[in-house]
């Protein structure tokens, strides 16, 4: 399992990740993430061919909550889920019922 990282040309961390494969993810972000064209450089940490999916996400969860990369949205202390209908918001744009 990999743990990376993703800066922009300033330093800038744009993304944390976890995969099997870092190659691959690499492409998949490439094709699909908006933010890719950004990238300047990747810091990846080998966690070990036996690390366990689980031990790895939670390595995941605990850098993203710590680092606040900008473009995370799971796990971020700056989003919160809304549920099943309203996907994911800012928490400054998020009100508890009732609040006015």
């Amino acid at each position: 399992m990999y743990l990376y990282r993703a800066y922009d040309r300033r330093g800038r961390l744009l993304y944390i990740g976890m995969t099997s494969c870092i190659y691959e993810r690499v492409k998949s972000h490439r094709r699909t993430s908006s933010w890719y064209r950004d990238v300047q450089s990747w810091a990846v940490t080998d966690l070990g061919r036996m690390c366990p999916w689980d031990s790895a996400h939670a390595e995941e969860i605990r850098a993203i909550r710590a680092e606040d990369p900008t473009y995370n949205v799971q796990h971020s202390p700056r989003w919160r889920n809304l549920g099943r209908a309203g996907g994911w918001a800012p928490i400054d744009q998020t009100r508890t019922v009732g609040a006015p």
